[in-house]
């Protein structure tokens, strides 16, 4: 998949949102924490790698993803590595970080684990990881200038990203259910508020989210933010670190948007009380005609086994239809999973053999096909046909996506989403919001 990116340089306050991981089970996009623990040594520069050892090596590895992966690529990796085996741990996505930071700060971390862009800057500045660059993999970056230097720390490249994505989030809608009605896809913001209003008459959810997962929020609102926030300032982190803005300058149309939704019954209650899987059941089951959500839900099992009965359940994607602002959607590309090695590593020349095996396109594609995600790197790979539209739009000339700014910024918190759902007003959040990033200043890291 290609797409002409208006890439910036550096990062996102949302930078969680339209890339995030997804297999069989739920698995978010973890919520950044990224405490700074106490440093460790410096990092030891990486080498291209070395023929495999012959002599039997267990490396610890760490992420968030999903059992069936962590099983279908041990076993890839023992025909490319059987020297190495892995010790590897799963850790939910909303604890992810947490845990993660607690490991590296007592002098535990994993010899490889996955992150996400605002670990990966810490880690890097700190001196957690190891310098990858001269790996091959991290020549498959630099082809896209802008990821390359969003990675560079002081000169040097420390992680690769295996997914990454941009744009609104996709809205899965039951097709059965749309033609058994005479629905259609909305082509603007108009259109889709009237879809909902007619949905709701049908006395069916309009759309479903699972509340309790306060990510599953942040996967369509978040993305809506960046419309008009970009478009009004693409360098908006910059505004809010000098002071010169607050977050509520940017982001008061889409809580003002949650909440005119919730209030009409578009988003409904129940939503409160559903985590990611029980929303997928609700939504299975009929109760629900939409949900927004990141493309790995095409694989998801309780999705799957409700289009074994295409009578009643199909499975469709469209593009949320923001209006455009002079005539382009503005939105953010952002990574998803990146691959780092410790520097701390008892066996480095195995960690970057696993991390060479992990980051090579060959095994890119698989990981790409597991997860159900995507990526903006020079990668030949499968997308599934369900959402194809939505990335044939995403990569139009109708889209600009910026990848990052000037200014790295504290992540987002989606507990504001989560207590509009809850009923709390946008104005009382959007305070909130204003009132913790300005004890965040220094939190805010020119690039």
């Amino acid at each position: 998949m290609k797409k002409t990116l208006a890439l910036v340089l550096a990062l996102l306050m949302f930078a969680s949102l339209a890339a995030c991981g997804g297999g069989a089970t739920p698995t978010p996009t973890p919520a950044t924490t990224a405490p700074t623990p106490t440093p460790a040594t410096d990092a030891p520069a990486a080498t291209d790698t070395a023929t495999p050892s012959a002599a039997p090596v267990t490396l610890t590895y760490v992420d968030w993803n999903t059992q069936d992966f962590h099983d279908q690529m041990k076993a890839a990796l023992a025909q490319a590595l059987p020297n190495i085996t892995l010790q590897d741990q799963i850790i939910g996505g909303s604890d992810y970080s947490a845990q993660l930071n607690t490991m590296i700060a007592a002098g535990n971390a994993p010899d490889v684990f996955v992150c996400q862009l605002a670990d990966y800057l810490n880690f890097a500045r700190n001196g957690y990881l190891m310098d990858v660059s001269n790996q091959p993999s991290i020549a498959t970056m630099a082809k896209v200038p802008a990821v390359q230097q969003a990675f560079t720390v002081n000169g040097k490249v420390y992680g690769y990203m295996m997914n990454s994505g941009g744009g609104p989030c996709p809205i899965f809608y039951n097709k059965a259910f749309f033609d058994a009605n005479g629905l259609t896809v909305p082509t603007t913001m108009d259109e889709f508020n009237q879809l909902c209003e007619k949905i709701k008459s049908l006395g069916v959810m309009p759309m479903v989210f699972g509340g309790k997962d306060a990510w599953t929020l942040q996967q369509l609102f978040g993305s809506m933010a960046w419309s008009s926030a970009f478009a009004a300032n693409p360098q908006m982190n910059e505004a809010i670190a000098n002071g010169t803005a607050k977050p509520s300058d940017y982001y008061t149309e889409v809580f003002n948007q949650e909440a005119d939704w919730v209030a009409k019954g578009y988003i409904g209650k129940d939503c409160l009380t559903m985590d990611y899987g029980q929303s997928q059941q609700y939504f299975a089951d009929g109760k629900a005609a939409m949900m927004p959500q990141g493309p790995w839900l095409t694989k998801e099992t309780i999705i799957t086994t409700a289009e074994q009965d295409a009578s009643k359940f199909q499975l469709a994607a469209f593009a949320l239809p923001i209006d455009p602002i002079n005539g382009v959607v503005h939105d953010v590309g952002s990574p998803d999973k990146i691959i780092c090695v410790s520097a701390t590593t008892k066996h480095p020349e195995e960690a970057l053999q696993f991390f060479d095996f992990f980051s090579s396109p060959e095994f890119n594609k698989t990981f790409l096909k597991l997860d159900g995600s995507t990526t903006i790197l020079p990668i030949t790979y499968d997308i599934n046909p369900i959402v194809q539209p939505f990335y044939a739009w995403l990569s139009s000339s109708a889209v600009q996506l910026t990848f990052a700014q000037t200014y790295s910024a504290p992540a987002f918190d989606p507990t504001y989403l989560q207590n509009i759902l809850a009923g709390s007003p946008a104005s009382t959040e959007l305070a909130s919001f204003d009132s913790t990033i300005a004890t965040m200043q220094n939190q805010f890291i020119k690039n």
